[in-house]
């Protein structure tokens, strides 16, 4: 049987429960906040009547939580507008949830192709790991060529060992290539500037005069 958004999430509330989901004009919802919110809002839903296969829309104003929720959207249109805007205005608070989606089964390739281009344009560097991990997995070359482009888009040089490998050993000549302009990409970007610690100041004031000498 194949996975659901409410099955992924519920083994992430279990496994992470603490761990803050989305951070959002400087309020962080943990997995577990997030879960009791949506269980809040399905027994309100409930009680006005509504039941399992029944469609509720949502009004809500122009908001990264709006777009997170769309992105999750049963009709595909919304589902890729949604994704796609997500990348354009680089919202990083959506990146667990994109990486959730990635390993979904019943997500279909298209908009996993989709995801991995949203990923790569907000270029978090928290995505690095999830997207090699589904790099290792026996996909379509397509979408692999997708996750690739994305690892050198984000420009985390620990997508580097990984990404040399493949351009090493890749039994794919074209995704070699990519590969290669991947690994470029990232070798290219200028590193983050070094802030060095700052002085130590002691903010006591000078110390008291000791007592006058004979």
């Amino acid at each position: 049987m194949s996975d659901t958004i409410l099955d992924a999430l519920a083994r992430d509330v279990a496994a992470r429960g603490a761990h803050p989901f989305i951070l959002h004009e400087g309020r962080a919802v943990s997995y577990a906040e997030l879960d009791r919110l949506a269980n809040a809002a399905a027994r309100a839903l409930a009680a006005l009547g509504v039941v399992r296969g029944d469609r509720v829309t949502l009004a809500l104003g122009n908001s990264i939580e709006y777009l997170v929720a769309a992105a999750s959207d049963p009709d595909m249109r919304i589902r890729v507008k949604a994704i796609d805007t997500l990348g354009q205005i680089r919202a990083k608070e959506a990146t667990p949830l994109l990486v959730q989606q990635l390993f979904m089964r019943d997500i279909d390739l298209g908009t996993k192709r989709r995801i991995l281009a949203c990923l790569g344009k907000i270029g978090d560097p928290r995505a690095t790991e999830p997207i090699v991990d589904f790099l290792a997995r026996d996909i379509d070359p397509a979408v692999r060529g997708n996750a690739i482009f994305a690892l050198g888009d984000i420009g985390d040089r620990a997508a580097l060992p990984p990404l040399e490998n493949l351009a090493r050993d890749g039994h794919d000549e074209v995704l070699r290539r990519v590969a290669e302009e991947a690994i470029r990409k990232i070798r290219d970007r200028p590193s983050p500037p070094i802030v060095p610690p700052a002085l130590a100041v002691d903010h006591r004031g000078p110390p008291p005069p000791g007592p006058p000498q004979p």
